[in-house]
């Protein structure tokens, strides 16, 4: 069976995660985004900001009046100095809060990476097509012309 048009679905999903990922990275530098919500007492948090992720829980900042999601969106200030950018993944934790800290570039390059996988195994129409213990066949002879 032939996959082909599976493989460029999922490769061209893929491809759209990473232009979206690519699009929300550079954006983080100007806005700070994300999504939380209140559960018991708590704040989960999810959200992004100078070209990193932010996952996390802590003390309750806000109290939900009707509905138990916030979305948000501040700009950073205008002369705000960017902090030095972030190459590793880490993990914050304190008495009030704890949360994870994932620079864009690893989600990036799991999309790129499945975008690419599909492509990369062998397919049966691609291997040697003759039996597998058949005798390889001498070349043809050339006849060349004499001299």
């Amino acid at each position: 069976m032939n996959y082909r048009k599976l493989r460029i679905a999922f490769s061209f999903i893929c491809g759209i995660a990473c232009v979206l990922l690519i699009m929300l990275w550079v954006r983080s530098y100007w806005r700070t985004e994300g999504i939380a919500r209140e559960t018991g007492g708590e704040v989960e948090e999810y959200s992004w900001r100078e070209g990193v992720f932010y996952f996390g829980s802590g003390d309750t900042f806000w109290q939900a009046e009707d509905h138990p999601w916030k979305v948000f969106s501040t700009p950073l200030p205008k002369h705000h100095a960017v902090s030095k950018p972030r190459l590793l993944p880490a993990i914050n934790s304190g008495e009030e809060h704890s949360y994870y800290v994932v620079p864009f570039w690893i989600p990036l390059f799991v999309f790129a990476a499945l975008a690419v996988v599909p492509w990369c195994t062998p397919r049966a129409d691609d291997t040697n097509l003759r039996e597998p213990n058949a005798p390889l066949s001498a070349p043809p002879e050339k006849n060349l012309p004499e001299t």
